[in-house]
């Protein structure tokens, strides 16, 4: 279907139905192959080892986090772009925003790889658990110049409409991680540095075949000669900020608190909240997958000042996120075992005991984060980046260390809470910024129907006062056209 009838004339239901089910599928499919790397690294290799892989994931998230920055920061540009009817820019966003992707992840991939020692080791991990978590690191660094534009090309191929597309790519790519993974742990019995070259794998063949019709001309955006400018790498980084600020100050975060859970609870409270941080991907994924299908008919229909239809999908995503929220909150207060014997199946009933409390708590973090989700894609699809930077900002780093301050006399206790106190705060923050953006869109909106008002009432009126005179000059005209009676 055109991108053009898709999202500004098809019925909202119907465009929910073939944006958001495949988005939200094809991100779910990426968590699964996360949790199955989780549950293959813990049943086959143990506890030490699920442990070193959560104390090296932050860092590997941020090595995503780059491409996830320019392809969201760049598809919002460009969506706006193509909603003005001005593909040459788009094309030119697009191009440009290819080859920062390689070239960044280049550079972050070296960097990650030689001071990887010194990160692990911040952490307070030595011996058996920071060699394991060195090494799942660095395979993840050797692959991040390539293996990053899958982020890019997912929101790439939602701005063409190729949203099944994207889906299929996606569901390849997490099957074939996940077989290749398997195979390596459990038959060839490899150690851990085969679930990051599994995945890294996967990863680098789906950038390949999913860019291959982009090189051959085939897709709405096409590759043109780009024209960097200053001004345009402030609007990608701009616009992907708020994407970036969410992984990467959530990643830091993670890390002051397993830095601490090390101190006061051991492995056993790390591998608690690692598979808390597994269980909580399902839902996020589903949660972004809506909002990121979303944006690029946000960001179009505002780009072509269709404010109505910008609304009414805006409604529908706060809707979904909220139910879907909702349920994932159910599930964990009737499911909290099963999630735990997943990826430790002989785990001792203390440990069951001791993250049901855990679990319990972190998950009233939903009552409101999905909110915050929301709120934040909303601003950013309508071209508020400065509100939706200061809300991630806010949301994502400067509220979980605060809580971390504020709460550590509670010791294990207070880790729990951390992400409940900063996803209420930050939902106050949110509303707050929204009500504010609202208010002013149906000011502007009142003050564009009152002058359209004067507008038609100035045309009436010069009709009014100046017919007559048009018409007796006609008349006279006519008049002085008709030849004499003769008498």
């Amino acid at each position: 279907m055109d991108h053009d009838k898709l999202f500004t004339q098809t019925p909202l239901l119907k465009m929910l139905i073939i944006i958001v089910i495949p988005g939200a599928i094809s991100m779910l499919t990426s968590a699964l192959f996360d949790v199955i790397d989780g549950v293959l690294v813990g049943n086959v290799l143990g506890e030490t080892a699920f442990a070193a892989i959560n104390l090296a994931m932050p860092y590997v998230i941020i090595l995503f986090a780059v491409g996830d920055m320019i392809g969201v920061g760049s598809a919002i540009p460009i969506s706006i772009k193509l909603g003005e009817k001005d593909s040459e820019a788009a094309n030119s966003i697009f191009s440009y925003s290819v080859a920062l992707l390689f070239s960044s992840g280049l550079l972050v991939g070296l960097v990650m790889f030689f001071i990887t020692p010194t990160l692990i080791a911040l952490q307070g991990a030595t011996g058996k658990l920071a060699e394991t978590a060195i090494v799942y690191l660095r395979v993840y660094a050797c692959f991040i110049p390539i293996s990053s534009m899958n982020f890019a090309l997912d929101n790439y191929l939602k701005v063409c409409g190729k949203v099944k597309r994207s889906m299929v790519l996606n569901i390849f790519m997490a099957g074939a991680g996940a077989v290749l993974e398997a195979f390596l742990l459990i038959f060839l019995k490899a150690d851990v540095w085969a679930a990051a070259f599994a995945y890294s794998f996967a990863m680098v063949v789906v950038a390949i075949i999913g860019f291959w019709p982009f090189f051959q001309g085939k897709m709405l955006l096409k590759f043109s000669r780009p024209k960097p400018t200053v001004a345009l790498t402030k609007q990608i980084v701009m616009a992907g900020m708020p994407a970036f600020l969410n992984n990467i100050a959530s990643r830091v975060v993670a890390i002051l608190l397993n830095a601490r859970m090390l101190t006061i609870g051991g492995t056993q409270a790390v591998s608690i909240y690692g598979i808390m941080v597994f269980a909580d991907t399902f839902i996020m994924s589903v949660l972004y997958g809506i909002v990121d299908s979303l944006q690029p008919s946000l960001g179009y229909n505002w780009g072509s000042k269709n404010y109505k239809r910008v609304f009414a999908i805006g409604k529908s995503l706060y809707v979904l996120t909220a139910v879907f929220a909702l349920l994932y909150i159910a599930f964990i207060g009737f499911g909290y075992e099963l999630i735990v014997r997943i990826f430790m199946f002989n785990a001792a009933s203390e440990f069951i005991v001791a993250a049901q409390g855990a679990f319990y708590i972190m998950a009233l973090q939903w009552l409101v984060r999905w909110f915050v989700m929301s709120t934040n894609s909303f601003l950013l699809a309508c071209g508020q980046s400065r509100h939706a930077v200061g809300l991630s900002v806010a949301a994502t780093l400067v509220l979980p260390l605060a809580a971390i301050v504020l709460l550590m006399p509670f010791d294990l206790l207070g880790v729990w809470l951390n992400p409940v106190v900063s996803s209420f705060v930050s939902a106050g923050i949110a509303a707050w910024l929204l009500s504010d953006f609202l208010r002013k869109m149906k000011s502007r909106r009142e003050q564009a129907h009152g002058q359209t008002k004067v507008h038609k009432a100035s045309a009436v009126s010069a009709v009014s006062t100046t017919a007559p005179d048009e018409i007796a000059h006609e008349v006279s005209a006519k008049e002085a056209d008709m030849p004499t009676s003769q008498n």
